[in-house]
């Protein structure tokens, strides 16, 4: 996976484009922050046809902000958990098999 640093302001535009016109309300989305996407979306139980989004911010306090400020919004998400180096956000659409 290639991966391209964004910075927080874009990375919020691009979350809020792919979930808005889906017509679902925030609260209907799981946000954290991790370095490795693949394992943590798995860890979850996110397949590969579910709806999910994941972005690399400049850095892990940019990320953590994003998150803070999706779960502000209803998102569902555990602030308290991160790790030094945690510099990628995701977001997926909850569903029956997924776990936060």
């Amino acid at each position: 996976m290639v991966s391209v640093k964004k910075d927080m302001n874009a990375v919020l535009d691009a979350f809020e484009g792919y979930i808005k016109p889906m017509g679902r309300t925030y609260d209907a989305w799981w946000i954290a922050v991790t370095s490795d996407v693949m394992k943590s979306l798995d860890g979850h139980g996110v397949l590969s046809d579910d709806s999910c989004i994941h972005r690399e911010v400049d850095s892990p306090s940019a990320a953590r902000n994003v998150r803070r400020f999706f779960v502000a919004q209803g998102m569902d998400g555990n602030l308290d958990q991160y790790a030094p180096g945690d510099s990628f956000v995701y977001a997926y659409l909850k569903a029956g098999h997924t776990k936060p």
